[in-house]
């Protein structure tokens, strides 16, 4: 639990934000801001609690190297909301991300309040009258499934269900392979995707939905956690490589078959199998349509983003689990053809390394985890040829690494793309 001085360094800097009597007409200390921020802190896993925790240390002994020469909850109200509008413009990132990272939190919380809904006319149920459709469902190995030791024997272990994990599943299942894929995150179905964001965020996102890329700006990372990984909370939108990068790639960085002619056809049968489709104009939404008439105002050109969706309906649901099953994500479509052609899945399963026999892959160890929490229910030891380690740009590399593999270029060169609403 947080400890008395850092709930009150929360509770100082939520009454700052969101003032009684602001430009909204409730105010942090009508909700109770502070003790709801701590209580959602409190579910967060430990290492993200930690960081919070450190966080609050900072950002109350902050304002000590400033005019003010007192910590953040010694200050007058006046004197908090001069602090938090400085660290605002700052171009000095100890003062700039901590406020950033404090009001994320602050205003999630704010927000989920049902109060503050109400006053907003928010509903986070799909209003549309129309039944949602059922999609695939899959029936992955998890505790209480299994526990203690467990031994598989696999030609191909696949560590990760997202986009690429379960895409090479498929393929290798399909090829006839006997395929093992391991996911650290539990398996979520529609029946799970409703309820408070704030709520569902916790369950499908890594470390409660607090990853971020420092810089300036601080991005937020959405990384799934769950069966089917990132694509099932993020937007859908799916856009193919362009040509002159495909080009690019090829003349510049030798990649074979990396030519336009030569993806086209990998292309198509991937739209096909996740239903990738333009956005109909009917559930578009108002600000689509004004941007697309600046658009066409300015001669340019322009359309509705493609998504992989199949009966959307527009709920606005999609970065928390789509409610009615329209957005293909891979839990929906190609994870349950890879364990049609012979796949067997393990949630709740972290894989811990890579081990290595005479310089090559000889199978993976793993860590089998209670569905609610990370205690720990027991191990898998999974002996196959070939690994596969699909764990998304940002945790490859740790397992790359855990598993003693050394090169100069692990873990460098992510690229983030920032994007904002218009």
């Amino acid at each position: 639990m947080l400890t008395r001085a850092e709930l009150r360094t929360l509770t100082n800097v939520a009454e700052a934000i969101v003032p009684h009597g602001g430009d909204f007409a409730l105010g942090a200390a009508d909700v109770g801001l502070g003790e709801r921020a701590a209580a959602w802190i409190e579910r967060l896993p430990p290492s993200a609690r930690r960081q919070l925790r450190v966080l609050l240390h900072a950002w109350e002994a902050g304002s000590l190297a400033s005019h003010h020469l007192r910590p953040f909850s010694r200050l007058s109200p006046r004197a908090r909301t001069a602090w938090i509008e400085t660290c605002a413009v700052s171009r000095t990132p100890w003062r700039r991300i901590p406020l950033v990272l404090l009001k994320m939190l602050v205003l999630a919380a704010f927000t989920a309040d049902p109060r503050v809904e109400t006053a907003l006319g928010y509903t986070y149920d799909c209003l549309d009258p129309h039944p949602p459709r059922r999609g695939a469902r899959l029936a992955p190995l998890q505790y209480p499934d299994v526990r203690g030791t467990v031994e598989e024997t696999a030609d191909a272990c696949v560590i990760g269900s997202g986009a690429g994990g379960a895409v090479v599943a498929h393929e290798l299942a399909r090829a006839g392979l006997r395929v093992v894929v391991l996911e650290e995150g539990a398996y979520f179905t529609q029946a799970d995707f409703h309820g408070p964001p704030m709520e569902r965020v916790q369950r499908l996102y890594r470390s409660g939905g607090t990853t971020l890329a420092l810089g300036r700006p601080a991005i937020p990372l959405p990384l799934g956690k769950c069966v089917g990984g990132t694509t099932v909370v993020n937007s859908g939108t799916c856009f193919r490589t362009p040509d002159r990068v495909l080009r690019a790639w090829e003349a510049e960085e030798g990649v074979e078959g990396a030519d336009p002619a030569t993806m086209a056809p990998y292309f198509d049968e991937v739209e096909r199998a996740i239903s990738v489709r333009p956005v109909p104009w009917d559930i578009i939404g108002r600000n689509a349509e004004l941007f697309d008439r600046g658009v066409q105002a300015l001669g340019l050109h322009g359309e509705p983003i493609r998504r992989n969706i199949d009966g959307c309906h527009g709920c606005g649901q999609c970065a928390f689990g789509c409610p009615s099953d329209a957005k293909q994500a891979m839990h929906l479509s190609y994870l349950p053809a890879a364990a049609a052609a012979g796949a067997r899945l393990y949630a709740r399963c972290r894989a811990d390394r890579v081990v290595l026999e005479g310089g090559r892959a000889a199978g993976v160890e793993a860590t089998l985890l209670d569905r609610h929490d990370d205690a720990i229910r027991g191990r898998l030891r999974v002996r196959s040829p070939l690994v596969v380690v699909a764990a998304g740009a940002v945790h490859t590399p740790g397992v790359l690494r855990r598993s003693g593999l050394r090169h100069r270029a692990l873990g460098r060169n992510l690229r983030v793309h920032p994007a904002v609403g218009v």
